[in-house]
This record gives C-alpha cells, structure tokens and sequence, in this order.
C-alpha cells in the first residue's frame, strides 16, 4: 500500500494511505508517541512523497496497533486481520481473511457494511460511527469505528480500511449516569420537602413537586424564573 511518513518533531510522526480520488488531501493518522497510543485522522497535503520505506512504516503501524484493524475489498471481502482484530473478535487471521466483514456484525445491523461502501465510493472518511460488533463466541460489543477508503496508486477505489475501539467502558458510564439522574429525580420529586435546584444566575433549574404546591406554580412555569420573583 503506498503511503507517505512525515516527521512531526518529538509529538509523533504521520502515516497516510493513498489520496482520496478527485482531492489534493490525503487521509492519514496522526500517531503521538509517549505514555500510551493514540491515532486521528487527519488530512496532510497530497504533494508527501510515497516510498516503499513508508509503506513498510504504515503496515508495521497495522501489524502493531493496539486496536483491531481489518481491510476489505468492495466486496466486503476481508483481505487484511491484525493481531488485535484476533483478540478482540476471536477469529484467527486464517479464519478471517476471505470471509465477508459482515460474520462481525449482528443480523440486525448487516446494512452497517452496505451504507459504509456507499459513504467510502463518495471519499468520505467514517469517523468514531457508533455499532455492535460480534464476536466468534456471540457476544455483541459497543464499539466506534474509523473507517477509510483505500486507492491504489492511480487512485481507484479498491476497498477500505477500519479501525475499531471496544467502547463498552463508556456505555456503561452512560448508563450508570441515566440510572443515577432517574432514582434521584425520583426521589427529588415525591419527596414532601419543597426542594430546587438554582442555577449560578439566581434562575430555577428544577423543582418538585412540594415547590409548586407551596408557591401555586407549575413545574414548567418555574423553569428559567428568577428566584427573586417568588422568594423575596
């Protein structure tokens, strides 16, 4: 795959695929080195220089990456397994490649696959797009996907690249937060206290049901009402 390297002083280097077709950017990542790994996308100028030690870098990058990688043709054929695509889906990379990339998605999110081709053919890079993935032993897993096109060297589109990130850390935060605001705003509200939550600009924010018993408005009536108008 040809790519370009550009050093970024100490923070990193970048490593690209080949240009989007019809466009002077190239989509690339942005790799930080010290504590821990990071990558973005980003766009770099399409006039780096392509050369086979950059490509060498590029598919050391993938090999090596913390995070699954996959490849695929158009087809959605697999053509590329990193180790930690093996990890995490649970598949060998004998398994994998020639297999369709849709045996990693649940039965009721196989149009995933289709609608990322559609955005890839039209150059779009897919970035942090929220679905389940599916691994061999069946569990499904929250995961955010980067997705990028893939050009040869004349610049035809022969497939894409993805990158996954295990986010079921962040839907359980999720859900433990609208958990927590539902069993306090239970108990907020049946409460026989008179109780208000004030925002720093003297306006109500929240009120319960006590509240508007004892000052004879309606819970909405008091959103955003100064306090100054009810309490003298």
């Amino acid at each position: 795959m040809p790519a370009a390297r550009s050093r970024l002083g100490e923070g990193g280097f970048i490593l690209t695929s080949a240009p989007l077709t019809g466009r002077d950017v190239w989509p690339c990542f942005l790799l930080c080195s010290g504590p821990g790994f990071h990558y973005r996308v980003v766009y770099v100028s399409a006039n780096l220089a392509c050369s086979p030690e950059s490509s060498h870098h590029l598919s050391a990058f993938f090999k090596h990456c913390p995070f699954p990688v996959t490849q695929t043709d158009l087809d959605g054929v697999l053509t590329f397994w990193n180790p930690a695509a093996e990890r995490f889906y649970g598949y060998s990379e004998a398994e994998a490649i020639g297999q369709h990339v849709s045996m990693l998605v649940p039965d009721e999110q196989v149009d995933g696959p289709r609608l990322m081709v559609e955005l890839l053919r039209a150059g779009q890079v897919v970035k942090n797009f929220e679905t389940v993935g599916l691994t061999r032993d069946g569990r499904q897993v929250p995961v955010a996907l980067t997705i990028f096109p893939l050009h040869d060297a004349a610049g035809q589109l022969i497939g894409s690249s993805s990158i996954s990130q295990d986010i079921t850390e962040r839907k359980l935060a999720e859900r433990a937060l609208v958990e927590s605001e539902r069993r306090f705003r239970a108990a907020f509200d049946v409460t026989p206290a008179a109780m208000s939550l004030i925002g720093l600009d003297g306006r109500f924010i929240l009120v319960n049901r006590a509240t508007c018993t004892m000052l004879g408005y309606t819970a909405r009536e008091m959103q955003g009402m100064p306090v100054t108008q009810v309490i003298a």
